[in-house]
């Protein structure tokens, strides 16, 4: 992750002007179309001061208008019935949700992709990954974090905002503290690792997978939405194999 400190700087200083797809004065912004290079959707660094910060100046995007049915509709734990009502700002030099409980952010729109950065996603409660999402159609990946009960990865196929299986159970993974971690859809495949070792998922097909947004987000559950706060993220397309 070497030149994010120099990157985010650039960004902040707002030289950056449309290179991630803000748009013209009065336009609306448009998810960020990755390229070969790495292009760092958000580099924050700590601060004390409590204020919330908007996100403007970042290519990532607040999504207001997310709605879609989980497994199992009438289980908070497993998505339930999701509708926006939070939103994310920046606070403590991090990207957090800032009020409400189900709240997403759109980080770009791809096919194949590599994603990385750090995340504290530590707390209890469930956050999830939206891939290839379009028209309501893609993949979910979810994640609840239990008081006494593990932390359980879930995946769903989604088709016209309801999903399509009751919700297949992958790991048990507890993310513990702020970690880096790698996300990626290659050739219909998708991998997770966290921290320098850590396999969460590896090379798990996704059929149907397309063209579409990624989505973060964090969804109500007994124990609340998680507290998810991003330090870091920048994305890039997968490199040519040679």
């Amino acid at each position: 992750m070497v030149g994010f400190v120099a990157l985010a700087l650039f960004l902040m200083n707002g030289i950056a002007g449309d290179a991630f797809a803000q748009g013209k004065a009065g336009q609306k912004k448009t998810p960020l179309v990755p390229e070969r290079n790495w292009q760092v959707l958000f580099s924050g660094q700590p601060t004390k001061r409590k204020t919330v910060i908007p996100l403007d100046k970042f290519p990532v995007l607040a999504n207001d208008t997310l709605e879609f049915v989980g497994p199992r509709p009438g289980d908070a734990y497993q998505l339930g019935k999701f509708k926006t009502d939070g939103q994310w700002g920046i606070q403590g030099g991090l990207v957090r949700r800032i009020a409400g409980a189900n709240a997403a952010l759109t980080l770009a729109e791809a096919e194949d992709f590599e994603l990385e950065g750090r995340i504290n996603a530590e707390s209890v409660g469930g956050w999830f990954w939206l891939l290839g999402w379009k028209d309501g159609n893609g993949y979910g990946l979810y994640n609840i974090t239990f008081k006494k009960s593990g932390s359980p990865w879930f995946a769903t196929e989604f088709e016209d905002h309801d999903a399509l299986n009751s919700g297949e159970e992958l790991h048990k993974y507890r993310w513990k503290g702020e970690q880096p971690f790698w996300l990626s859809v290659e050739n219909k495949k998708l991998n997770l690792k966290v921290g320098k070792q850590t396999a969460v998922i590896r090379d798990m097909p996704l059929p149907n997978y397309q063209r579409g947004q990624i989505i973060v987000g964090t969804y109500d559950t007994r124990y609340g939405a998680k507290d998810v706060q991003i330090r870091s993220l920048r994305i890039r397309l997968p490199p040519k194999k040679k």
